[in-house]
This record gives structure tokens, sequence and C-alpha cells, in this order.
């Protein structure tokens, strides 16, 4: 007889349920890692929020997934969440919550335009993937995420970059491609760490 308290990963994908179908996942207590594709309705339901030991999160490719919810700050354990490709026109502000979360996928959301300030709050996040969206800035205080080694904002509608970015001390990775960008921040030269840099499809004059 199978054990629910003892399953640890569980993947469901081309699989659309119901809210209340999705209430069994209550029962997988001790779960970490969770992938729903193609399985999710409008909203996250309450039966995901209920799993407070899930580590890894894989919410993507759900084209109906209009809203997290304030109650994703819940999930303090989360150190992985994928949530690209579907129908998101906001995150919540309770993302700022997830304080151990490393890796953040938010690509491919094509009607959100902005990313919430409480984000530079992810003290520990060292990869934001954020490109194919609808962003017209970026966080003031993105320079808060000093953790972070790789930045994908690409094919955004991007007219230009924050200084702050400049003071990513750690960044090694940055692509900025086929946004709508006309110049660089002047201090731009003093990401030293950068090892990759796409900046093709924009519209530079000049680099600095």
């Amino acid at each position: 007889k199978c054990n629910p308290e003892k399953l640890k990963k569980l993947e469901i994908t081309q699989c659309p349920m119901s809210e209340n179908s999705l209430e069994i996942l209550r029962k997988f207590k001790n779960l970490t890692h969770l992938r729903l594709c193609r399985v999710l309705g409008r909203y996250l339901p309450d039966s995901v929020i209920s799993l407070e030991n899930v580590q890894s999160l894989d919410i993507g490719n759900n084209e109906n997934l209009e809203d997290l919810t304030s109650d994703i700050g819940k999930l303090k354990n989360l150190k992985y969440l994928h949530v690209g490709y579907c129908n998101l026109q906001k995150l919540p502000k309770e993302i700022g919550a997830l304080t151990n979360l490393g890796i953040l996928g938010v690509e491919g959301n094509q009607a959100l335009s902005y990313l919430p300030e409480e984000i530079t709050e992810l003290k520990k996040l060292h990869w934001l993937q954020a490109h194919s969206c609808n962003l017209k800035s970026l966080p003031r205080d993105i320079e808060k995420l000093e953790s972070l080694t790789s930045l994908n904002i690409s094919y955004n509608d991007l007219k230009n970059l924050p200084e702050e970015i400049c003071k990513l001390k750690n960044l090694q990775k940055l692509d900025i491609s086929y946004c709508l960008l006309e110049n660089l921040p002047k201090n731009f030269v003093k990401l030293k760490k950068i090892k990759s840099l796409n900046i093709s499809g924009n519209n530079f004059a000049e680099l600095p």
C-alpha cells in the first residue's frame, strides 16, 4: 500500500484537473519537489500552498494561471520556483517572503509589465529568468539582489536600465538582448565579474 507521507517527488503534466481533484495533494505532506504542467486553472490552489516542505515548485506552462495569490509567501522552504509561460499579470508582493529562494523563472508571461519591489528582498536569489514578458522597468533597488549571478531580461519593453544594476557585484551572466534600449548606464563597466553578455537587437548609438 502506498504511503503518501513517504512521497518526496511528484509530477503531473497535461492532466487538466479541478481544484477539488487537486485536494489530494494535501496528503503528500513531505513532498519536496512538485511539478504541475498544464494542470492548473486561473488560481494557485490552496492544496499547493499547504505543502510547507516543498523546496522545488514548477508550475510553468499553465496557460490559464493568472494569480499566484498572496499565500505563495507561506512556502518558506522554496529554493526553486518556475512560473514561466503562464498568464500572470503581476507577481504578489508576498513573493519577497520566500527568503530561501535561489532560482526564479517568470519568463514568457506576456502580460507581466513589472516586477514587485519586494523581489529585492530575496537575498539568496542567484538566478532570475524574466525574458519574453512585457517589462517596462526594473525594481528601483535591484542592487539589493546581492547574490544574483545570472539575469535574463531579454525580449522586454525596457527603454533604459537603472544605474543600480551596475551595483550587482556578483553578476556573471546578463542577457538584455532585443529590448528597446538606446543606451547603457554610464557605470556599466563596473560589472567586473561579467563573463557572458548579450546586448543584441537594441538601439545603441554608442557604448559606454
